[in-house]
């Protein structure tokens, strides 16, 4: 059995009127007995399962009916997790078991997967079948997320982020790694390794969000050593101007800038607008661009 959790969960994520305060811990609460459709999901709405996906906008209490109207599909899990690691909310998922849902796996180990290998923190908790346990519950999840630290990769658009590790070589770059049982004023360190096949990495950032606290920015720029740029390339070639390994400089403009853009007009002028006298205008420009030249630009070999 499916409901429609997904549609609730993504205005949560993306409206900007639900009320947080600025410093606050940020914490959603859901409760069900139901596993979620999402984009892939046989069911889907109306049993159609090829329409556009969600278009991650806020449409507030109308969201379901919204979706229908305008025949978009139910978010998938990859949207949601990622709201929820880029608005640094932390999910608490109260599960109970329907006795008339036989398939596999069970409403709670669904959602405990999708919390644990999607969004990469949080808590899947078993709710009894009359939610008297709900409140004990939430405490016991607070309680463990103040002793708690946990890292997941919210901005990295290059994908040059390969892993993310504790201390005990745990973790993964979906879901992020972590550490339980952390006491206050305990410091942890995580390991990211990086791997890129481009040469050049140019000032890239990469953005890591610890649930509960902040936000990171980590800016990368790379560039291969010259001997491996001769080793890549053949020979002694070393990086040119332009970052190009065995480059000639084509990048350089003819102001001797890097990426200026600016080259010679007809008149000769480095980055002009052919604004020189009419006779050059009438095509009077020798070959080596000169407004009136004499052509000394050429070799014997007229190069």
């Amino acid at each position: 059995r499916y409901n429609a959790e997904y549609g609730a969960l993504s205005q949560v994520l993306v409206c900007d009127n639900i009320g947080w305060r600025p410093q606050s811990r940020k914490i959603v609460v859901l409760t069900t007995d139901a596993k979620f459709h999402a984009d892939v999901d046989p069911w889907g709405l109306h049993g159609v399962s090829n329409k556009p996906g969600w278009d991650e906008k806020c449409y507030g209490v109308a969201a379901n009916t919204k979706y229908l109207r305008e025949k978009n599909n139910y978010p998938s899990r990859a949207q949601i997790a990622k709201h929820f690691k880029e608005k640094n909310i932390i999910p608490i998922f109260a599960v109970a078991h329907n006795a008339r849902d036989t398939t596999t796996p069970s409403e709670f180990v669904y959602w405990q997967q999708f919390q644990r290998m999607n969004v990469g923190f949080g808590a899947t908790v078993p709710l009894s079948d009359n939610s008297d346990n709900l409140i004990d519950l939430i405490v016991e999840a607070l309680t463990k997320f103040n002793q708690e630290i946990a890292l997941v990769i919210t901005k990295d658009a290059k994908k040059i982020i390969t892993q993310i590790r504790n201390d005990r070589n745990q973790g993964s770059v979906q879901a992020g790694a972590s550490y339980t049982g952390v006491s206050p004023g305990t410091t942890k360190d995580f390991k990211l390794t990086l791997f890129s096949t481009s040469p050049v990495i140019p000032a890239v950032d990469l953005v890591l969000t610890s649930p509960g606290f902040g936000s990171t920015v980590i800016t990368v720029t790379s560039k291969f050593p010259c001997e491996d740029c001769a080793r890549i390339a053949g020979g002694t070639k070393k990086w040119d101007r332009c970052d190009e390994c065995g480059g000639a400089d084509k990048c350089i403009g003819c102001d001797n800038v890097a990426f200026s853009g600016k080259v010679y007009d007809k008149c000769g002028v480095c980055g002009g607008g052919n604004l020189c006298t009419r006779e050059c205008e009438k095509g009077k420009v020798d070959s080596c661009g000169v407004c009136q030249g004499q052509n000394l630009c050429l070799g014997c070999d007229g190069v």
